[in-house]
């Protein structure tokens, strides 16, 4: 510490949270990484989560909270944003079933009406066609309570994706299809996103031409995106060709923040994609 207070270096603070240094960023620093317990805090205006390796380090930091803020302990995670968590012996299962109760509640889906996919067979909807709806605002709503739906249902990507272009002239033919979907949740509505709770299960990733997804071989996927790709492709290879590569750069970001966690990541990671020519097309370019 300086004469005026001011603090030389940055060491003993920068140890205890276990900081690493950047590449022309904070070489600069004097101050070595710390092997110890990392301690993780998701903030969301006035709710939190806390996670961390060591149980004592968690009531360290309540009681400091406390002392702080008055705070109200309400122990393991159950429900947070509308998002319902469930353990088991095997991990944790993240889910919004309440939610969708209350979907097929609202719009009175009969309770012997099910079926087996997010869209009917050989939907083929159409712009402008079709009688409109009294109340666009009606389909609008439906869509953005199925698009939230899809933190924990990556099945309903596509299907609720190919329904959002539909909003903004929406016919009585998009809102039925639209309920399909409702009636597809009624019979999976327990389901959700699994974690494995096994540290070393690897990552692996997918590459099919409507999307991507990075998942572990025993778990749901952690990762994934389904658009319409911004740019002309002469073939299918060289869209699926693309797709790998941005799914590449996905593995990289992942890889970091598995590093950062201080988690163990083997050095390759398998990638599945349904034609080899992608892989012919890299061969070629090395």
């Amino acid at each position: 510490m300086e004469v005026d207070g001011s603090l030389e270096r940055h060491k003993a603070h920068l140890v205890a949270k276990g900081f690493t240094q950047q590449q022309g960023t904070d070489y600069h620093e004097t101050y070595s990484p710390s092997n110890g317990s990392l301690t993780i805090v998701a903030v969301y205006v006035d709710d939190i989560l806390v996670t961390c390796n060591n149980v004592e380090e968690i009531t360290s930091l309540k009681a400091f909270l406390d002392t702080q803020f008055r705070i109200k302990d309400l122990g393991t995670i159950k429900f947070f944003l509308g998002l319902e968590f469930t353990r088991n012996s095997n991990g944790m299962i993240v889910h919004q079933s309440k939610f969708i109760r209350e979907l097929l509640s609202h719009y009175s889906i009969d309770d012997n009406i099910t079926v087996s996919t997010p869209l009917p067979n050989k939907t083929k909807l159409q712009l402008n066609v079709g009688v409109p709806l009294d109340d666009p605002t009606t389909y609008r709503q439906l869509i953005g309570k199925l698009k939230f739906l899809v933190h924990t249902r990556p099945d309903l990507t596509y299907s609720i994706q190919y329904l959002s272009q539909f909003k903004q002239h929406p016919t009585q033919d998009h809102y039925e299809v639209s309920l399909h979907v409702l009636k597809y949740l009624k019979s999976s509505k327990v389901q959700g996103l699994f974690f494995n709770k096994d540290p070393f299960l690897p990552l692996m990733l997918i590459v099919i031409l409507i999307g991507l997804r990075v998942q572990s071989p025993e778990g749901s996927p952690i990762s994934w995106k389904s658009k319409k790709q911004a740019t002309v492709s002469l073939s299918s290879a060289e869209a699926e060709y693309r797709s790998m590569l941005r799914v590449c750069s996905e593995l990289a970001w992942l890889t970091r923040l598995v590093n950062e966690f201080g988690k163990f990541h083997p050095a390759i990671t398998l990638i599945n994609i349904r034609n080899f020519i992608p892989f012919t097309l890299e061969m070629e370019s090395d």
